[in-house]
């Protein structure tokens, strides 16, 4: 595993490191609008903190995570100013080759005199991920954290129970999918990720990122709100993926978002997860029609039933209904307009939000005919 961290640098970044780039920039660009645009400013000290940062880009000079963050926040550079705004960048990095290019880049982007705060480190993670606690904890803090490990050691149960207890916190982090699948019985490798031996067997290995979702999911503690969501991940040397936790609806939506806008076909994954063989541009010669993956389908059998058998009542029912099941309001309003189309349920506004029962967004009934 040490090897691949030493080269993912030394060559062009591969079609999956690119869709991991995408994903968090696409995500990143909707977080800092949060908490950037809005009016009234609540949390006014802003932290993004990449741990794994590398040296900036790639041989070819493909911006890696560092620069995609100081990419994004020049385009606030002004909002930030004028607001008065505290936020701060922290980039980590323990190879010193990869630290001392890193480094340049940082201080030439100092030499702009941005209006944010860029500091650079070179420890390894758990330390720095330490260091920073008090900062993350702190009541006026928003932050966004990047963990883009190599393998699967740094981010343990220990590690991510500390991460899903930080408040105003959104992260991503990157997993070995593929590692876990091959060795996750090993004990070595138990003390990461806890899976039987029959789970690691009997789920298929496209889909085995899903399974270390929902292992993580079982140390959210009982009765946590708490929103996690995968995104796989294929390479050349195997499967990997993406989990994101935050601990706020907006924050589910936001990055369903952009993942939907990566893989507008299951909204989880840079290829054909569920192997079923589905062409984006591919209409069914019997119907005309594009053919839709299971998942979708799935997803929209069961909303449609659990409304007409009022399960789900309301407009905030549907929402978190619809945010948990790693879909994203425009899904579920589809399947409204086909009720309504159907003449199954009353036609009405529905306000699909995250703050429905709040303010000017009032919670709606939906009535079946």
């Amino acid at each position: 595993m040490a090897a691949l961290g030493r080269n993912l640098h030394d060559k062009a970044f591969d079609e999956g490191t690119l869709t991991k780039l995408e994903l968090f920039r696409t995500y990143m660009r909707a977080w800092l609008r949060v908490f950037v645009d809005r009016k009234e400013i609540l949390w006014p000290n802003i932290n993004i903190l990449d741990f794994f940062a590398g040296p900036g880009t790639d041989k070819c000079g493909n911006p890696g995570s560092p620069l995609v963050i100081l990419e994004e926040l020049s385009i606030h550079s002004e909002t930030i100013r004028s607001k008065g705004l505290n936020l701060r960048c922290f980039f980590n990095e323990r190879d010193l080759e990869k630290f001392a290019l890193l480094d340049a880049l940082v201080k030439a982007e100092r030499q702009r005199n941005p209006p944010y705060h860029l500091e650079t480190a070179k420890a390894n993670f758990k330390e720095a991920f330490r260091s920073k606690l008090p900062a993350l904890h702190a009541a006026s803090s928003a932050n966004l954290l990047f963990l883009d490990q190599t393998g699967i050691m740094q981010i343990d149960p220990e590690t991510f129970r500390e991460l899903i207890s930080i408040k105003r916190s959104d992260f991503l982090f990157f997993i070995s999918s593929s590692t876990i699948k091959r060795f996750g019985d090993q004990a070595s490798f138990q003390k990461y990720v806890k899976l039987s031996k029959e789970e690691i067997a009997s789920t298929p290995y496209l889909a085995f990122h899903r399974k270390i979702l929902e292992w993580y999911k079982s140390l959210v503690p009982p009765g946590t709100q708490y929103y996690l969501a995968p995104f796989s991940i294929k390479k050349s040397s195997g499967t990997y993926g993406i989990i994101f936790g935050s601990g706020h609806p907006l924050g589910m939506e936001k990055f369903l978002t952009a993942a939907w806008q990566i893989d507008s076909m299951r909204g989880e994954a840079n290829f054909d997860i569920d192997a079923e063989g589905i062409q984006p541009d591919q209409y069914d010669i019997f119907s005309g029609e594009l053919p839709r993956p299971k998942k979708v389908e799935l997803f929209e059998r069961e909303l449609s039933k659990k409304i007409l058998e009022r399960e789900i009542q309301t407009n905030r029912d549907m929402y978190f209904y619809t945010i948990t099941s790693g879909f994203t309001p425009s899904h579920a309003r589809k399947v409204f307009r086909e009720l309504v189309q159907g003449k199954k349920v009353k036609k009405t506004p529905l306000l699909l939000r995250h703050d429905v029962g709040r303010g000017r967004n009032p919670i709606t009934e939906i009535q079946t005919v």
